[in-house]
């Protein structure tokens, strides 16, 4: 969603996994092809493959923004930043597990920001630092394409 002008950009996403039965251990890490939590697609700052269980929620909230326009080597190219936030909650399943899940609210969070680095419309170059108090000292990402 475009903010204030089209240089400034509003992005979100929520996503849920739920899995049922005798799970394979390597799919409760994981949603949507990435680690849920942790990791540089998913909640940012966190240590992926840290947190696992049958029942996952995230989401991630950030604000872009073009900040220079430009050619090199006749194509075009934009610099840009980016600050986030990401949260999520894995439970170890369906029921109430207290000894595994804890009993506060457990939620896992990052807070960060980076340069992005785009060709055309198509390709994405981010380097995202983030903190959380999960991370020792800080989360640190360079990577092709968007988290999403």
């Amino acid at each position: 969603m475009p903010l204030f002008s089209k240089r400034f950009t509003l992005a979100g996403r929520l996503v849920g996994d739920l899995l049922f039965g005798q799970a394979p251990l390597f799919e409760l890490s994981r949603a949507v092809d990435n680690y849920a939590i942790g990791g540089s697609n998913g909640v940012r700052g966190v240590p992926a493959q840290r947190y696992s269980g049958k029942v996952k929620v995230l989401g991630n909230a950030e604000i872009r923004a073009r900040v220079v326009d430009f050619h090199l080597f006749g194509k075009p190219f934009t610099l840009g930043a980016a600050a986030f936030f990401d949260g999520g909650r894995v439970w170890a399943d369906t029921s109430s597990h207290p000894e595994l899940d804890g009993k506060t609210f457990g939620l896992k969070y990052g807070i960060g920001g980076g340069p992005r680095l785009m060709s055309g419309s198509a390709f994405v170059l981010r380097a995202d630092v983030a903190w959380s108090p999960d991370a020792t000292p800080i989360g640190a990402y360079i990577i092709a394409g968007e988290c999403f």
